[in-house]
Formats: C-alpha cells, structure tokens, sequence
C-alpha cells in the first residue's frame, strides 16, 4: 500500500512540474458574486489560495489544480448551512442546472483521489483548506479543525490514522472568506434543488449558496 502511494505521490508530483511549473507550491485565485448589502449591488470578489509544498502533498495539490485547470470549478457553488459552520465548503454543483458535475468530472478521469493523503506538519488549522474525505469537494476551515479533519477524527476514513487532505491556506483576501463565513451565519438556508441521484453528501440538504463564478491558477 506504502509503495502504490509513493508511486502516486511521485506522479503526480511530476505531472505538477510538468503543467505548471517547478513550484513547490502554486497559487489559485477563486472568483466569487458578491451582494454588497450596503450599497444592494453586485461585485466579484477574489481571494487566493495557496497550495502546500509537492514535496508533502501532491496527490492532493493534482487533482485540486486539474480540475480547476479544467474548469470544473467555475459556475459552481459554497454552500452555507447552519448545521454545517466549521468549515466553507465547495461543492461541484452547477449554478445554473444545481445539479453536480459527475459527468465532467469522469470525463478528466476524476471520481476522488486514491487514498487520504494526509501530512503531521499540514493539520487542519484555521483558513486552510482540505478535501472533505477523498474530494472532489474540498473546504476551507473557518476554526482549528485539526482534531474532527485530522488522524482519526472521521468516521469515513477506513483507519484510525487516515484523515481528510489538508493540502492550500488562503493566503490573500481572508476579508473575503471572513464576508462569506458571515453570509452564511446570517442567511436563511434555501433549497439548492440538487439532483439526488448523485448521492453527493449534500445533494438532499437545503443550503444558501454562493455563486463561485471561477477559479483559476495563477501562473
């Protein structure tokens, strides 16, 4: 097992240089329609994410940087639900049809990631970012999570050391985080009528919802 996750881990990591530079670490800028409730108009607002080193993590730094490289992640969504304030997730749900993108998703050859890729020096402290169990969905932690998303702490990992990747940290725009955080406190949940069938782990919940217009690495 050790062995098929080194060789995972080396591919990737060399897949990363190869399309996008020597790194070791890149930069991705998430584009977001903003409702400005003081002036009750509409704005985009960015903030940047960036990714832990290749040399820790890049099985998880590959997927989120293909799928982004591939759009996957435009027109897409945060979710924002009461019971669900630890943490801003993303999710790959249409904005406009609300319904997830398994299809473009197997299109790229992407379902989750191999194996729970996990790093002692990258705990889930607040304002990084993780993918929740094997992704796609990844989000970013409003608070410590580094015990409920680290070693142990979820009941969907297979063993007790496993752990939700915690792999990027907002590095520029946390205003922009902390405004979305806040949206999500404050807003009543409504139905994102998504499409049940994809059993993705939300698809049934209702949510208010955050138009991520998209994301894009920086190069």
């Amino acid at each position: 097992i050790h062995y098929l996750q080194s060789y995972s881990q080396a591919s990737s990591r060399q897949t990363l240089q190869s399309r996008f530079g020597p790194g070791p670490t890149y930069r991705v800028q998430i584009t977001v329609d903003w409702m400005n409730n003081d002036t009750n108009k509409r704005t985009l607002r960015n903030f940047v994410i960036e990714t832990a080193s290749i040399e820790q993590m890049p099985a998880s730094i590959y997927m989120f940087l293909d799928t982004i490289d591939k759009k996957i992640w435009d027109n897409t969504v945060f979710l924002h639900h009461e019971s669900v304030d630890h943490v801003l997730a993303a999710a790959p749900i249409d904005k406009t049809t609300q319904k997830v993108k398994q299809t473009q998703l197997g299109t790229i050859g992407w379902k989750t990631l191999g194996f729970p890729e996990y790093h002692e020096n990258l705990p889930h402290e607040k304002y990084t970012v993780g993918f929740a169990g094997l992704g796609p969905t990844f989000y970013i932690n409003t608070m410590d999570n580094s015990e409920i998303h680290g070693p142990g702490g979820q009941d969907h990992h297979l063993l007790p050391s496993d752990a939700d990747p915690c792999f990027g940290r907002v590095v520029d725009g946390i205003d922009v985080v902390d405004d979305l955080v806040q949206y999500g406190t404050l807003q009543p949940s409504k139905s994102a009528s998504t499409d049940s069938s994809s059993q993705h782990p939300w698809s049934t919940e209702e949510h208010a919802l955050t138009h991520i217009v998209s994301a894009k690495v920086l190069l």
